[in-house]
């Protein structure tokens, strides 16, 4: 089985590995989101890396010139190449696209995509042509070199501690794909807390790597050289191959040979095919042996996450719930209605013989019928329409409110989280009402209405005469009759507590006229559970405007399980290490 094929099935495991990990958007992370992306696409950087050195095992070894500023990175390239192939200078920063110097013969890996495939190649022939600005794309500048060493690239990457963020992408980049770091750091800034948390970071993913301490006087040598020593062990945990670069004057952006000569002999020691091989293989295995602690931060990140996830639907679902409850203690208050509607509707109900009437319309007599069309023409006949329009404007009105009053509780509430207030600032309409509110009420409350009417027809008709007329005129009285009842009481338990009031007991005793007891009783419960489902309704279309917005911020919530599962799946297939 040749190489290629033995590294497949890692090289899929990480991809997918590298999926899962973008999923990971951290939308609901407030303050700590531009912390926590970060390290995501320092992860999926240090993925893409380790795929492109482990599907080109045989491409040359990377190594990356990177460290602080002023440094001295860019002269040290310069020496080493023999010309001067990066940009030098005292303004900073000097380095804002990668140099990449190969071999003639090596060029060929580093011309596509196959390595550093997030750059933009630009071949340098002769004068180093400057290409940078902070709009720009990021350039590789490919040089080829017949001094670098077959086997090897050199790359001289931007200034880890540059004031250009750009910069500091691109150098995080080129670290993360590197096979071998050459870390350059001066006597002034070798203890500085930035250079050492890159240091031990590479150290605790076991980075090959070297380290140039640059600009040193020769008196101090000894001295510098012993106390870096000391605090690389204490702070980054390495003891890594250590070479001083001595203060030496700088002609045509480059030092006297002599002045690098060690560290050119260690990257022409690495150009060996054993030495390369090993090298790139410890860098893998080092980011492969932490990658399932790096997985498992993610992972504690994404259940923050679901945590704040969870308190934000609880204030969703804690407001719905008040706002049905109040709906639904409006109704049994009688609340629903204005006191001047009902106390007319009263007076037909009780005072204008409609008792009687309704019980004589049973029979067969024409004069009876016609006194009680009599009865309900002019203003009386007014009374039910208007107890419908009274109705259904005050039920809408009251809707209304308690939608837009659960609005504000949400918005309030969510504006006590960090991912909430985030929420409501990237959504600033979910602070005001919907245009379409009060027409959407209003019409679920009209097809209420429709509702009753209808159940009116259905449960009545036994106990009516025949003649459509008559029945289309106590329908509308029996519906008048319900719509009342459940304005002023609620229901029907609260129709029988109000039977001690004249009112009550007329608009109880018209109903049991017209429909039966029995029928009042169902006719007024369903009425009572349709209004309260079609306000249930009204509020899931309005929580729907939050939980739409919450749900695209929201992880997956396989998302865990399915790090977890890519990440383990990478450590079973690395067999081919061994």
């Amino acid at each position: 089985m040749n190489e290629a094929t033995d590294t497949a099935p890692l090289v899929t495991a990480l991809s997918d590995l590298r999926q899962v990990i973008m999923a990971c958007s951290f939308a609901l992370s407030a303050q700590q989101a531009d912390e926590r992306r970060a390290e995501r696409d320092h992860l999926r950087r240090e993925i893409e890396g380790l795929v492109a050195r482990i599907s080109s095992l045989g491409s040359p070894l990377l190594v990356v010139v990177g460290g602080v500023t002023g440094s001295g990175k860019s002269t040290i390239v310069n020496t080493l190449v023999g010309r001067a192939v990066s940009r030098t200078g005292v303004i900073r920063p000097t380095t804002d696209n990668p140099v990449l110097i190969v071999h003639p013969v090596d060029a060929h890996w580093f011309s596509d995509d196959r390595v550093l495939s997030e750059f933009v190649r630009v071949e340098l022939e002769g004068a180093r042509t400057k290409l940078n600005g902070e709009g720009d794309a990021a350039r590789l500048q490919l040089v080829r070199d017949e001094d670098i060493p077959l086997g090897l690239a050199l790359v001289d990457a931007p200034d880890i501690d540059s004031l250009s963020a750009r910069n500091r992408a691109i150098a995080d980049a080129l670290l993360d794909a590197a096979d071998v770091w050459l870390w350059c750091t001066s006597a002034a800034k070798y203890a500085d807390q930035e250079s050492m948390r890159y240091l031990a970071r590479a150290g605790a993913r076991r980075t090959a790597l070297a380290v140039a301490l640059t600009r040193v006087e020769t008196e101090h040598v000894d001295e510098l050289v012993g106390d870096f020593r000391a605090k690389l062990a204490e702070r980054a945990s390495i003891e890594p191959d250590l070479f001083t670069v001595e203060t030496s004057r700088v002609i045509d952006e480059r030092l006297p040979r002599p002045a690098v000569g060690g560290i050119e002999r260690w990257l022409r020691e690495l150009s060996g095919p054993l030495v390369r091989r090993s090298r790139r293989r410890q860098t893998i295995e080092g980011a492969l042996d932490i990658m399932s602690e790096d997985v498992a931060g993610l992972i504690a990140w994404v259940k923050d996450e679901t945590d704040t996830l969870g308190v934000l639907t609880d204030v969703i679902n804690r407001t719905v719930a008040q706002s049905r409850h109040d709906f639904s203690n409006a109704l049994d208050d009688g609340r629903a209605l204005r006191d001047e509607v009902l106390l007319r509707w009263n007076r037909f109900a009780g005072t204008s013989g409609m008792l009687a009437l309704v019980e004589r319309a049973g029979e067969r007599a024409g004069a009876w019928a016609r006194g009680l069309m009599g009865a309900l023409s002019g203003d009386r006949a007014e009374e039910e329409t208007e107890v419908r329009e009274a109705v259904a404007t005050d039920v809408a009105s009251l809707a209304t409110q308690l939608l837009d009053l659960a609005s504000g509780r949400i918005v309030t509430e969510w504006g006590t989280v960090p991912a909430g207030r985030d929420l409501l600032e990237a959504h600033p309409e979910l602070a005001e009402a919907p245009s379409d509110l009060e027409a959407n009420t209003r019409k679920t409350v009209d097809e209420w209405q429709s509702m009753v009417v209808r159940l009116v027809e259905t449960k009545g008709a036994k106990r009516r005469m025949r003649a459509r007329w008559l029945s289309a005129v106590i329908n509308a009285t029996a519906t008048g009759a319900i719509i009342a009842t459940l304005a002023q009481t609620g229901g029907l338990t609260g129709a029988e507590a109000g039977i001690a009031t004249a009112a009550g007991a007329a608009n109880q005793a018209l109903l049991t006229r017209v429909l039966g007891a029995a029928n009042m009783r169902w006719l007024i419960n369903n009425a009572r559970s349709d209004l309260e489902r079609r306000f249930t309704e009204l509020v899931a279309v309005h929580r729907r405007r939050f939980t739409e917005v919450l749900a695209a911020a929201a992880p997956s919530p396989k998302l865990i399980d399915q790090l977890d599962e890519r990440a383990e799946a990478v450590q079973k297939v690395r067999s081919w290490l061994n």
